[in-house]
């Protein structure tokens, strides 16, 4: 995807401009436009939010289509995974939970 690199070389180069000079204080309130910081520079998330939206667009019922099917994919997916995690995790072996020290001052 060409413009997912694009915005990451416009971020990198946002970053690597020098800072602009610290305003300085007239005393009291600062409320002219003078003595506000410059605003952050854009991170790759915040230009790709500016960029998707003039994108061509697949017609409205694919849409419709992909959002559940994709859904249904995510969700199939973290079974598996979830799956994995716990069958790797606990052995396949039921273990009671851990006691606290305040369950076994009791028990004692």
């Amino acid at each position: 995807m060409p413009a997912a690199a694009f915005l990451a070389v416009q971020d990198a180069d946002a970053r690597r401009a020098p800072e602009p000079p610290a305003a300085t204080e007239r005393g009291g309130l600062q409320n002219d436009l003078d003595d506000r910081p410059a605003p952050v520079g854009f991170s790759t998330y915040g230009m790709r939010r500016l960029v998707v939206p003039v994108q061509p667009q697949p017609p409205r019922t694919e849409r419709i289509r992909h959002g559940p099917a994709w859904s249904y994919w995510r969700r199939c997916h973290r079974a598996v995974a979830r799956a994995r995690h716990r069958r790797h995790h606990d052995h396949g072996a039921a273990r009671p939970p851990p006691r606290t020290a305040a369950a076994q001052s009791i028990s004692n």
